[in-house]
């Protein structure tokens, strides 16, 4: 099949696209949800192969902090926070390509492509109950990446102003308590995403389920907006314009002070606090959280008041276009860690080259191994 003619794409995959989008608004009418919009063609098939990608490099790299902070030779708080956020982080892309993705993306593009193949997507993800188990997990793991940051942003702002207060309060003991305590009020408070989709017969006449929103997930954006954008982004920018500050201050001629590293320990460690590669670390991944997280919050404010309103009913491509971008950046804020580690921290960057040169020299040396237990094995017969 062709698809390069005057804008990229054949009439067939134009004509299919079309009954894609027909099949959205049946749905759309239906649910009588216009902020369910389904994006152009072009954003589609850009996600469609991207935001695999972005899901395995994500994966792929968490499990490399993860591995490398495990071989750290000290526990600390900050680096208990660091490892459990790459794995929640880890939870969170997976659940959101078993949820977002392949009834929001995939379906989309196979029902451009091959017409009815998109209904083997509602077998697999829109069972009852399994939409409803994505959506929960995709929300719980969003909240503990979100909240660890938030976490980890306290402990650096006690430890930079009130170095001797951080260590009665973010001893490895006590920092383990916050981390069991966020997890359980984490899945308490997003049990209500259970409740937000509907398992019901496809009703443009598929003869599949398919995953209905309803009243519950409008209410359900609201709290996410401010308890999982705005609440955690206020926190995280004022913490880090106090931390800024004392840095500001620790710059001028004869200030003293002192800031414990990651591995170092909270005072003591003679480090200053300017050249702190962990506060360094906290400034860099709160920057890329607020700034990649950012668009997917407003999107979902100016959605839900369009919901209630239909004030940008006109608009409603355009949004869904901007809302499929703000969650593939937020897909990206999820990946990022352990790029984000290795621009700030050169130890990291040494342990990372340590640890894929180990992994390599590992590879050749079983690969010479082998060959050579062949040749001798040829050599005997």
């Amino acid at each position: 099949m062709c698809f390069h003619e005057q804008n990229g794409y054949s009439p067939f995959f134009k004509e299919m696209f079309e009954l894609a989008t027909q099949f959205a608004g049946c749905h759309n009418s239906t649910f009588q949800n216009h902020s369910n919009a389904q994006p152009s063609e072009n954003i589609i098939l850009f996600l469609t192969y991207a935001q695999p990608v972005i899901a395995v490099v994500g994966i792929v790299g968490n499990i490399f902090v993860i591995t490398l902070l495990n071989a750290a030779s000290k526990e600390t708080a900050c680096i208990l926070y660091l490892r459990c956020l790459a794995v929640f982080d880890c939870i969170s892309i997976t659940a959101f390509q078993c949820s977002f993705y392949p009834l929001m993306v995939l379906k989309v593009y196979l029902m451009t492509r091959y017409g009815s193949t998109f209904s083997a997507i509602d077998i697999y993800f829109s069972k009852p109950g399994v939409c409803q188990i994505t959506e929960f997990v995709s929300f719980t793991s969003r909240t503990l990446s979100t909240w660890t940051v938030v976490m980890f942003t306290i402990e650096r702002l006690i430890v930079v102003v009130w170095p001797l207060h951080a260590i009665k309060c973010f001893t490895l003991r006590r920092s383990q308590f916050h981390i069991l305590l966020s997890i359980l009020i984490s899945l308490l408070i997003n049990m209500p995403w259970f409740f937000a989709l509907e398992t019901v017969q496809d009703p443009c006449g598929t003869g599949e389920f398919v995953c209905r929103p309803n009243e519950v997930l409008n209410i359900n954006r609201i709290f996410e907006v401010l308890f999982l954008s705005v609440l955690p982004a206020t926190i995280i920018c004022s913490c880090n314009a106090v931390i800024l500050h004392k840095i500001r201050n620790h710059r001028r001629p004869g200030a003293e002070g002192g800031q414990g590293g990651c591995v170092g320990g909270h005072p003591g460690s003679g480090q200053s606090v300017t050249h702190s590669s962990t506060t360094r670390q906290l400034l860099t991944v709160s920057f890329c959280f607020v700034v990649l997280t950012l668009p997917s919050a407003v999107i979902n404010v100016v959605q839900t008041f369009n919901h209630f309103l239909d004030t940008l009913k006109d608009f409603s491509g355009s949004l869904a276009d901007t809302y499929y971008i703000a969650w593939f950046l937020f897909m990206i804020n999820l990946s990022s860690n352990f790029f984000v580690y290795c621009l700030v921290r050169r130890t990291f960057r040494k342990a990372a080259l340590r640890l894929f040169r180990r992994k390599s020299g590992h590879c050749s040396h079983q690969n010479r191994a082998s060959t050579l237990h062949i040749a001798q094995t040829e050599a005997v017969t």
